[in-house]
């Protein structure tokens, strides 16, 4: 009988401590879980930052072009410009040539 309830004993602290194992495993499944959508989190946010920062990037680059279409837009109208002023001069000089030749024939 003794044997008996010893027996019962054991196999008691055995079901508690198979128990308790049970809980501790869920809790650290629960706790790894967790972890894997920390990191899948911290992934993300890279991943995010990693997109901002080549949009970023990609701006810079159109800002860029537009300033170097804009330098160059300023260029070549102060060139036209240039190329106006030369071209109303030769006229004028050319105007004035042709007066003069038409005054030294009469």
């Amino acid at each position: 009988a003794a044997a008996c309830r010893q027996a019962l004993a054991t196999a008691r602290d055995a079901d508690e401590r198979a128990e308790d194992a049970e809980f501790e495993a869920a809790a650290l499944r629960e706790e790894i879980e967790a972890m894997r959508r920390e990191a899948a989190g911290a992934e993300d946010r890279r991943e995010a930052s990693r997109r901002r920062s080549d949009e970023q990037r990609a701006a810079q680059r159109r800002d860029a072009g537009a300033d170097r279409v804009r330098a160059d837009t300023l260029r070549l109208h102060t060139e036209l410009d240039q190329l106006k002023r030369v071209a109303a001069a030769e006229a004028a000089r050319a105007k004035a040539a042709k007066a003069a030749a038409t005054r030294h024939r009469r």
